[in-house]
């Protein structure tokens, strides 16, 4: 099996950390695995079993391309990048690449002149979008890669760039569609939203999620503190300005916040800021607290954040929008209010906060619930089935 992938860690991201841990559970099952991804210094080694090969892209000529260092591939096939791929399939002979993010364009086309059928996950918009969200200036994005991206307040890139993108994403994406053998969604938002844009065939696209490891972090009983964890960067996507304004309600005064990802984060009243955690401390954010609040505002695709939260038998509090709809089962492993709704999300927070009993009982339907949906046992024969049919 070769995966492909536009990063991978230690860049950290989900699509990164999923490629990682798919990787090691195929290697488990009696797969070979090699991972082809942009390249990092920490790349071309083994890891797990697993052997990394790092690629350069012809844009690594272009000086100041890329924000903070953080290379990507572009939405067209890299000549540089497809080399490395063609090199890598003569050596491994794979069976299939299965690829994630834009890399996909690099892999259509090396699978096409090595005959190899490609299999590709969307993990977001990106096939749509060229900031991969659908959202501009906070609010649904209708349009399809087109002019509006050129004024779009949430691209990191100047406009010219951003169009630039754009204008690649409508030329490129319809033949590297036509050369993918089966698509993959991680939700049924992602899935509907490409077939409505007429991006994908509805009898070759699957939804399959993503999954999590049922041994990470340390399980614990649900605390009776009533004590909310939000986890994630600044961003305002992920909506916790709203969350903040429904803890400055007199529902919520008397419980509190941590807040898990932003270093420049400050601590006021029963908001606390404990800046980024990883590992062991970071489980220990979930075991301590009672329920994890996920306020996104925008159609999150498949978030990670819940799984892992569930996983450690913790209900989930988020906007009823993309993939969260999927994840959570309102009512029985956590609750969903509409998104942007300081209001409705304090008074769902602060009355499960105050019944025990329903938070522990939500928490372990939440954990029945990945193991029965989210987990590796219950996602790697899905991708397998997907594997024999292309190969077909």
């Amino acid at each position: 099996m070769l995966l492909v992938s536009d990063m991978y860690p230690p860049f950290t991201g989900g699509l990164e950390a999923h490629v990682q841990r798919l990787g090691r559970h195929l290697v488990r099952r009696g797969h070979q695995v090699m991972v082809v991804t942009v390249r990092h210094p920490a790349h071309a080694y083994a890891q797990d079993d697993v052997e990394v090969v790092g690629s350069g892209l012809l844009l690594d000529a272009i000086p100041g391309l890329y924000r903070a260092g953080r290379p990507f591939h572009p939405p067209w096939a890299d000549r540089r990048f497809r080399s490395t791929l063609l090199s890598s399939i003569a050596r491994f002979r794979p069976d299939v690449i299965h690829a994630h993010g834009w890399s996909l364009f690099s892999a259509v086309s090396a699978g096409r002149r090595a005959d190899v059928p490609v299999v590709a996950t969307l993990h977001d918009y990106g096939l749509l979008c060229p900031v991969k969200s659908l959202s501009c200036g906070g609010r649904r994005c209708v349009a399809t890669a087109g002019l509006c991206c050129v004024r779009c307040a949430d691209c990191p890139q100047g406009p010219l760039r951003r169009g630039g993108l754009a204008l690649a994403l409508r030329a490129t994406v319809p033949a590297a569609v036509r050369g993918v053998s089966r698509l993959i969604a991680v939700s049924t938002c992602v899935a509907d939203e490409h077939l409505r844009a007429g991006v994908g065939d509805p009898d070759l696209l699957r939804v399959i999620p993503n999954f999590v490891d049922l041994e990470d972090g340390v399980r614990g009983p649900v605390p009776g503190s009533g004590r909310v964890l939000f986890v994630g960067p600044p961003d305002r996507h992920k909506g916790r300005s709203v969350l903040e304004r429904a803890f400055a309600l007199d529902c919520l005064k008397t419980r509190e916040l941590r807040l898990v990802g932003d270093p420049a984060a400050r601590s006021r009243g029963n908001v606390v800021a404990v800046g980024r955690k990883a590992g062991g401390a970071l489980w220990r954010e979930f075991r301590d607290s009672s329920i994890v609040a996920l306020p996104g505002v925008w159609m999150d695709p498949c978030p990670t954040v819940a799984l892992e939260a569930m996983a450690l038998g913790r209900p989930v509090v988020g906007s009823g929008i993309g993939g969260l709809r999927d994840i959570v089962e309102d009512g029985v492993t956590g609750l969903l209010v509409p998104p942007a709704d300081p209001v409705r999300l304090a008074a769902a927070l602060a009355g499960l906060s105050a019944d025990h009993d329903r938070m522990v009982r939500f928490g372990a339907a939440a954990r029945a619930r990945v193991r029965s949906h989210f987990s590796a046992d219950a996602v790697l024969p899905q991708l397998e089935s997907i594997y024999g049919e292309a190969v077909r």
